[in-house]
């Protein structure tokens, strides 16, 4: 059963067991349990691998969705909830054995600086639980307008970090990050999260 439930500050097991549908996600805005695993890839690989191996037609995907990794995706410009579930996904070990995991740091940069508490802290989580980043003073509970942001300062270490190693890392296309001096929330992430879905969202524990 695939953890596409938010609750308790972590992504839970759905009790709904059925087939996995590029088509539901778009119609409901769940995300579907082979994106949640294969973060690097995007709704284009699934609903192919989806019609291939099981002949669902294939649904009209905009060119975002065609080019951007899904939980990419979702991180910049899904709701709150959907943000959530990312922020756990991407400190889920059998997600991060499957998609790897050098290029995940920037994205939970972003997911510390929400504007929801509750995604701050599953993302903080994450970050400690899976990565050498450690940002000095950081606290979820301070507003991002009251604190310096923590994607910049997430980006810049983790940058450093990867420029450093002596196996520099290739990463996936559709996830198109790369170290480096960069506007992070304008030119690089900006575009995306332009579209964010920021309606206020109440999810019951």
């Amino acid at each position: 059963m695939p953890h596409t439930t938010y609750g308790v500050l972590s992504a839970i097991r759905s009790h709904q067991i059925s087939s996995p549908r590029v088509a539901d996600e778009l119609a409901t805005g769940r995300p579907n349990a082979c994106n949640l695993c294969h973060l690097d890839r995007t709704l284009a690989w699934t609903a192919d691998h989806l019609t291939t191996w099981y002949r669902q037609p294939t649904p009209p995907l905009d060119p975002q969705a065609q080019a951007v990794a899904d939980s990419v995706r979702l991180t910049l410009a899904g709701d709150a909830g959907q943000r959530a579930l990312l922020a756990w996904h991407f400190g889920w070990g059998p997600a991060r054995e499957t998609s790897g995991a050098d290029w995940i740091p920037p994205f939970l940069g972003v997911l510390l600086d929400d504007p929801y508490a509750a995604i701050r802290c599953v993302a903080s989580r994450s970050l400690r639980a899976t990565s050498k980043l450690e940002l000095v003073g950081y606290d979820f509970v301070i507003p991002p307008n009251d604190r310096a942001s923590a994607a910049e300062q997430v980006w810049s270490a983790w940058s450093a970090q990867v420029s450093q190693s002596q196996t520099p890392p290739s990463f996936p296309p559709a996830v198109f990050v790369k170290p480096g001096p960069v506007d992070l929330m304008t030119t690089l992430f900006g575009p995306i999260l332009d579209t964010r879905n920021d309606r206020p969202v109440r999810l019951r524990e």
